[in-house]
């Protein structure tokens, strides 16, 4: 018995080469984010703000963070069912106007590409860098096989539309967010699945979950100037200056000669009862320690309790007047029954009018000596009398 064994091969073409670093417009169209649908040239008008938007711009998110300030529009759809003649509301999107707050406002400026540097122009030939670039996280782009990191720079101009000049003192800062290191990651061959030798190596990347976002500066932010202070004409007060003063006085005396005087307070003996006012001669320490209680007996006989009264509802005198007159002798009608400050032979609001015995007089200790209260433990200065005309 024979056996017979043919073998064949076909072939159908080459094998594809693994795919190799794309280039830098593919790599800016994967990380691109699609932005609100333009509308047709045909139905813009022609003060629409975005037909005049370099194409340049419109890759770029405007983004207003703070300061809106709300302008009453007609935002009445036409409707030429009913006949109405209500118009389109404005474009709120690309190109809109925006009503802000020159004190709050603040916005941002967000890019697809990731951001290395960003500057700000203050003048015609000034630019200043954006606070913080020197904390920024390297740029990479794994499809692009990259193994450096990239130079990405934003430059930004303000310009005021009636001159034509950079508006300068713009308060800038980054926007960091965290982004995928499978496409802003640096490129290593024993990672990448079609070129590895190393398999192991490769699963134990793919398989990982750390280092899975980088954080970048992916947009750039701007907070309103500083205002300007108007010009004073009232030249600043120099403090030092003012205080400074000579430590002697030169005097001419009666022979024609000049002596050397100091310019210093003259000494006072020394004090040891202390007082609220401050010591002037003739009178004594003692003397002055005498008015407290001089004061005190004024107020004790001025005090005339029939003429002050009493806030209860039948008193009488100036608290029983108010009493009647401001209302405080009528129950509230959204006051509850149950209400604590109802209860008690004496409400909250029934003032009283007797002499504040404590502090005008004070406990009178049993030596005669010591007062617990009165005058001098309530006032830091006498206090001062005057007539109530009625």
């Amino acid at each position: 018995m024979d056996f017979y064994f043919f073998g064949f091969d076909i072939s159908f073409g080459s094998h594809p080469d693994p795919p190799g670093p794309v280039r830098l417009e593919d790599f800016y169209d994967i990380v691109h984010r699609a932005g609100p649908q333009e509308a047709d040239q045909s139905q813009q008008s022609r003060d629409d703000q975005a037909a005049n938007i370099p194409e340049t711009m419109k890759h770029l998110k405007f983004c207003l963070e703070d300061g809106a300030f709300p302008m009453p529009q007609d935002d009445k759809p036409s409707n030429p069912s009913d006949g109405s003649d209500g118009k389109d509301p404005p474009n709120a999107g690309l190109g809109s106007l925006w009503h802000v707050k020159g004190g709050s406002f603040q916005f941002r400026i967000a890019c697809d590409f990731a951001i290395s540097e960003g500057q700000v122009q203050e003048s015609d030939i000034l630019y200043s860098g954006v606070p913080g670039q020197d904390k920024l996280e390297p740029i990479f782009a794994k499809p692009m096989w990259v193994t450096k990191h990239i130079n990405s720079k934003l430059i930004i101009s303000v310009v005021n539309q009636e001159h034509g000049k950079p508006v300068a003192g713009f308060k800038t800062s980054f926007v960091i967010k965290p982004v995928p290191s499978a496409l802003w990651g640096s490129y290593n061959q024993t990672h990448d699945p079609a070129h590895t030798d190393d398999k192991q190596a490769m699963m134990e990347h793919l398989l990982s979950t750390a280092d899975a976002v980088r954080p970048l500066a992916m947009a750039v932010s701007l907070h309103s100037p500083d205002p300007y202070l108007a010009r004073s004409p009232i030249p600043d007060f120099n403090i030092t200056e003012a205080s400074k003063k000579p430590v002697f006085s030169t005097e001419i005396g009666p022979d024609g000669r000049a002596t050397a005087a100091w310019l210093l307070a003259p000494s006072e003996p020394t004090q040891t009862l202390f007082s609220p006012e401050a010591v002037n001669q003739p009178a004594t320490l003692e003397d002055r320690a005498l008015t407290w209680s001089k004061t005190r007996t004024s107020w004790e006989q001025s005090f005339n309790p029939q003429l002050v009264g009493d806030g209860k509802a039948s008193g009488t005198g100036m608290l029983g007047l108010a009493a009647e007159l401001l209302g405080w002798n009528k129950p509230d009608p959204a006051q509850r029954e149950d209400d604590k400050r109802l209860k008690g032979p004496r409400k909250a609001w029934e003032l009283r009018g007797a002499l504040p015995h404590k502090l005008v007089v004070g406990n009178v200790e049993a030596d005669q000596k010591t007062r617990d209260g009165g005058l001098e433990a309530f006032y830091l200065n006498l206090p001062q009398f005057c007539d109530a005309v009625i």
